[in-house]
């Protein structure tokens, strides 16, 4: 069995922010989790060699790291070192193969769409549609990989736990994975995915700090940030891309929210 960690990025104003990114690692953790465990011990060795603190008190988070804050200050870290910490980070996902999903929404461009299809949808409303999209195309992607690489293979999905978007999150895996056979689904059908989702916080999972890492990168990807380039090439084998035309334009407006949240008899 695999594990989908995922995380988001983009979710403050659109004028600072005008993609929303989620993404994350497909792992298959029997494999991989002890190296990946090992790879941040040995980066926390090399970084703090006087630090007698586990690896669970050293938080790898993308923001912080670029923008040089919290345990990463400018007056300690130079851009030339944080930037050397990043690409340090992201070449896990090459030295293990790790397949990096990801589901990109251009904000504007959701906002006028749902104000067209309701001109009355709160911008709460709508940021809430915009992450359900942004998690459905990853789980698609997921989805594909997992139908292309193996005929029984299944996932377990953790997602950094958002209390605002915990219920939305829910609610879409429950469409996905137990359609409701009364009504059209408005979003596709998989049968790869365990449980429900699982919401973690960062700082308990080295695994979903790679999954910050990715979202990150790929939102300043998008915004074509200076310096983003270099950090970009590391994860790009990586990116599990399908054609555009098997991915479902899906829009989850309030009707269809609706719908899917209707109790089952």
């Amino acid at each position: 069995m695999r594990f989908l960690y995922l995380d988001d990025a983009g979710l403050s104003s659109i004028s600072q922010e005008p993609f929303l990114v989620m993404a994350g690692a497909l792992v298959d953790a029997d494999r991989v989790w002890r190296s990946v465990n090992a790879h941040f011990r040995a980066i926390i060795a090399d970084e703090w060699p006087q630090s007698v603190e586990s690896t669970e008190n050293h938080v790898f988070q993308a923001k912080h790291i670029w923008h040089g804050s919290h345990k990463f200050p400018k007056a300690e870290w130079t851009q030339q070192r944080r930037l050397s910490l990043l690409r340090r980070l992201l070449s896990v996902y090459k030295l293990h193969d790790i397949p990096v999903v990801y589901g990109v929404i251009d904000r504007a461009a959701h906002r006028k769409r749902m104000l067209t299809f309701d001109p009355t949808m709160s911008d709460a409303k709508i940021l809430e549609d915009a992450y359900a999209m942004a998690f459905i195309i990853c789980a698609q992607k997921a989805d594909k990989w997992l139908n292309f690489r193996s005929n029984d293979e299944v996932a377990k999905i953790v997602v950094e736990s958002n209390r605002q978007m915990r219920s939305v999150v829910s609610l879409v895996h429950d469409c996905y994975s137990h359609p409701d056979p009364d009504f059209e689904n408005d979003v596709f059908v998989s049968e790869r995915f365990v449980d429900g989702v699982s919401f973690e916080e960062k700082r308990d999972s080295k695994l979903l700090q790679m999954a910050d890492h990715v979202a990150f990168v790929i939102k300043r990807h998008f915004q074509g940030s200076e310096y983003i380039d270099a950090l970009m090439e590391i994860i790009r084998p990586n990116l599990v891309d399908i054609r555009r035309n098997e991915i479902r334009d899906i829009e989850l407006n309030e009707a269809a929210l609706k719908r899917l949240a209707r109790p089952k008899s």
